[in-house]
């Protein structure tokens, strides 16, 4: 179901089953992994998007591999919340 054929009050459920990543442009994707680096914070729940991205990433070097360093052309993404930024228990 598409959102303009959702109607008012019905719940639009978006998860792997609903997504094709093979309509996502590669040079879309390479863009993004050339200039954005992600900080991802979280607590509890948080992890499930970590782990889906995870699941994508394999091997080294691949169109959705990351890790916090950006390696072999990758995206960065660093986990956790810096300390002093929104968000943080830190003061």
């Amino acid at each position: 179901m598409s959102v303009a054929a959702a109607s008012p009050g019905t719940a639009i459920v978006a998860d792997h089953t609903t997504t094709d990543l093979s309509l996502v442009p590669e040079t879309w994707i390479e863009t993004a992994k050339d200039g954005l680096q992600v900080a991802y914070g979280y607590f509890s729940h948080g992890s499930q998007v970590i782990t889906g991205m995870r699941t994508l990433r394999e091997p080294p070097g691949s169109l959705y591999w990351f890790d916090a360093t950006g390696s072999q052309d990758g995206l960065v993404v660093k986990e956790g919340i810096p300390a002093g930024s929104f968000g943080s228990l830190e003061t």
